[in-house]
């Protein structure tokens, strides 16, 4: 079995899934090892399971390290956009090249994330540069302006739309998704250190398509009750309650694709675009993982008020997408729009902390009216409607050898 030497002289084991913390002493790596084991960490869709511990080896992984691009969409994080470049630049390693801030912000965070010397994109601009028609798709849409679409899902949308259309995507990179308001990101063994977990999964499985962060939260159980009822639907809510049920975190901000995978997912604006995302890759039969990371991840908590709305926007995106009777990958642009529609001016009636009559009769200040999350089609659909700008056709990719990819235009 082939072995190597670690920091501090200890031997690496090639052969085994099961890496300690080199950096920690011997009582905290058992202890962490004992904690890992007790839960499923690395999870692909058969249910196959891999106990990964914490690591400090990257310069193994610097060959996997150069084949990634991380997308950060951020909306006013300038107090925790520098610790976030820090992380990604000094304690990973990554080169400026390999960063792209897709923003909405309008304090600092630009300005902040310009100094680190990576590419900042705003959301207008974005929108200007690539879409054709911009009536027609915010027809289909069913949006009246921007503001009505701003927020993490477009900014995501958009941030990869930007890689599809200038060609700096490669097939073969693994795309990562940090979101920019975790106050303990880092790379030291007890931060919340994803972009070196999904290096070491990526490392491990060399057909692996896409690769997201595993742990339990409290955002999870919510979601989970929302999934069970799904079947209740059909056979396409069957289908998602059982490819994205078995998920741990549904909810991440932290997960990647392969960027061949990008231009065939379809997305949403607003709170739903994980949830879709989701339902997007079980569509596409993804090679999909889910790895633990024992550390903590500390953000900023919403409040109940905000948390109600968020969830109810996911439920109604997901079941409207379960009550077409089609899978999302099938919904033709007429169908969309017709979704998107259907999916607006939806009431949310939330408790006030302070209020004791939740529901419709509640007091009309507790009755909330929120832009609900709208499916945005993928690129190529895009690009073959000619809703794109320079005539980008639709990109094709296929694996060649050991995960290496080629592209085809058509």
């Amino acid at each position: 079995m082939e072995t190597s030497t670690a920091k501090g002289g200890q031997p690496l084991d090639r052969g085994s899934i099961d890496y300690a913390f080199q950096s920690a002493s011997a009582d905290e790596r058992e202890l962490t090892r004992l904690r890992a084991a007790s839960r499923n960490s690395l999870l692909n869709q058969e249910g196959q399971t891999v106990h990964a511990l914490g690591d400090n080896f990257r310069n193994e992984l610097r060959g996997v390290f150069d084949d990634m691009h991380v997308l950060l969409p951020a909306y006013n994080q300038e107090g925790t956009i520098g610790r976030t470049l820090g992380y990604l630049t000094e304690g990973i390693g990554l080169s400026p090249e390999q960063i792209t801030v897709a923003s909405n912000s309008v304090d600092r965070t630009d300005v902040i994330a310009r100094d680190f010397g990576v590419d900042v994109l705003q959301l207008q601009d974005l929108f200007d540069e690539y879409i054709a028609d911009p009536d027609r798709f915010m027809e289909l849409m069913q949006a009246d302006n921007m503001k009505q679409l701003r927020g993490k899902g477009m900014n995501m949308f958009l941030g990869h739309l930007y890689g599809f259309m200038t060609g700096k995507r490669k097939p073969h990179e693994l795309i990562v998704q940090v979101d920019t308001d975790i106050s303990n990101i880092g790379a030291d063994h007890d931060k919340w250190d994803p972009v070196t977990y999904f290096a070491w999964a990526a490392s491990q499985r060399k057909n692996l398509q896409a690769v997201k962060a595993a742990k339990n939260g409290r955002n999870n159980q919510p979601i989970h009750i929302m999934m069970n009822t799904w079947p209740l639907m059909g056979e396409e809510g069957e289908f998602y309650q059982q490819k994205v049920g078995v998920e741990r975190w549904p909810l991440t901000g932290e997960y990647g694709f392969r960027g061949d995978v990008a231009s065939r997912l379809r997305w949403a604006s607003g709170y739903a675009v994980e949830m879709v995302l989701n339902m997007s890759q079980a569509d596409a039969g993804l090679n999909k993982y889910q790895i633990e990371i024992p550390e903590q991840r500390i953000d900023g908590q919403n409040p109940l008020t905000k948390e109600t709305v968020m969830y109810s926007d996911i439920g109604r995106a997901t079941q409207g997408i379960i009550m077409t009777g089609k899978k999302l990958q099938d919904l033709t642009l007429p169908e969309i729009q017709a979704l998107n529609r259907r999916l607006q001016g939806r009431k949310t009636y939330v408790m006030d902390e302070k209020d004791s009559n939740p529901g419709p009769a509640a007091h009309p200040n507790d009755v909330r009216v929120v832009e609900a999350s709208r499916i945005i089609p993928d690129f190529n659909t895009l690009a073959k409607s000619e809703l794109l700008k320079n005539g980008r056709t639709e990109r094709t990719f296929s694996f060649v050898g050991d995960a290496r990819l080629h592209t085809s235009a058509e």
